[in-house]
C-alpha cells in the first residue's frame, strides 16, 4: 500500500464517519450498544435476584448481546454501501485511483475495528463473566467478524434498503438460533454448528475448550467472509 492509497483510505474513513453522524436514522443504533451494556451491567443482576436460574445462563446472555452489539456497525456501513450501490458508484470506482479491492478491504477493516470496540467494551464492562484480557481480546475479534460478514451478505444480495432491513432482521433473529444447542439435550443440535455464531456460544461455554472453539470460530467466519467477498467483487464490481 503506497502513501497515496493510504491518504485516500483516510479520506474515506472521514467521509464514512461524517455520513454516520450526519444521518439521524443512525443515532438510535449508535446509542443502542450503550443501552445494552447498561442492561447487562445492572438489569441482568437484578433479574437474577428474583430468578436465580438466570445465573447459569449469564455467559450465553453476554454472548448474545455481544453479537447484537457487533452487528450495529454492519447496520451503518451496509446502508451507506446500499446507497452507493443504488447510485451505481461501485461501477465508477473501477476507474478511480483507489483500486476496488482496496476499497472493499478498507470497508471490512473499518467495520471490524468499530465492531471490535463495541464488543470489547461490552465484555470488559458488563461484569457478568470474569474473563482474562487475552480471552476478552480473542472473543472481541471473533465476534467482531460478524460485522463484515453481515455487511457483505446484505450489500451483495439486497437490491435496496428495504430488502437490507429485512435481511438484517433475519440475521438478528438467527443469532439466537444456536442457543437451542445449550438448552436442548440432543445430538441433532450439533447440526447448528453450520451457523457461525454457534462457535461464539461454544467459546463462552466454561466446560469447553476456549481456545479451540475460538480458533475454529475465527477460521470459519474468515472462510465465509472470503467466499462472500469474492461473490461481492464479482457481482457488484462486474
Amino acid at each position: 500500500m503506497n502513501t497515496i492509497t493510504l491518504k485516500k483510505i483516510v479520506t474515506l474513513s472521514k467521509n464514512d464517519l461524517r455520513s454516520i453522524f450526519r444521518d439521524k436514522s443512525f443515532w438510535a443504533p449508535m446509542l443502542a450498544p450503550i443501552a445494552i451494556l447498561l442492561l447487562l451491567r445492572f438489569g441482568v443482576p437484578q433479574l437474577a435476584i428474583y430468578y436465580p436460574e438466570v445465573n447459569q445462563y449469564q455467559g450465553l446472555i453476554l454472548a448474545l448481546m455481544s453479537c447484537i452489539n457487533a452487528i450495529f456497525p454492519a447496520f451503518f456501513v451496509s446502508f451507506i454501501m446500499l446507497e452507493e450501490k443504488d447510485l451505481q458508484l461501485f461501477s465508477v470506482m473501477r476507474v478511480m485511483p483507489l483500486a476496488p479491492h482496496w476499497f472493499i478491504i478498507y470497508r471490512i477493516s473499518f467495520i471490524t475495528l468499530m465492531s471490535f470496540g463495541f464488543v470489547f467494551g461490552t465484555l470488559l464492562l458488563s461484569g457478568l463473566v470474569a474473563l482474562s484480557l487475552p480471552k476478552i481480546l480473542a472473543l472481541s475479534f471473533l465476534i467482531a467478524l460478524m460485522a463484515p460478514l453481515t455487511t457483505l451478505i446484505i450489500v451483495t444480495f439486497a437490491k435496496n434498503k428495504i430488502e437490507g432491513i429485512t435481511m438484517l432482521k433475519g440475521i438478528n433473529m438467527g443469532l439466537a438460533l444456536p442457543l437451542v444447542a445449550f438448552l436442548v439435550m440432543s445430538p441433532w443440535t450439533k447440526l447448528l454448528a453450520i451457523i457461525p455464531v454457534y462457535w461464539i456460544y461454544q467459546a463462552f461455554d466454561m466446560s469447553a475448550n476456549f481456545w479451540l472453539n475460538t480458533t475454529i470460530g475465527i477460521a470459519y467466519l474468515g472462510l465465509l467472509i472470503a467466499v462472500i467477498f469474492r461473490r461481492f467483487k464479482n457481482k457488484v464490481f462486474r
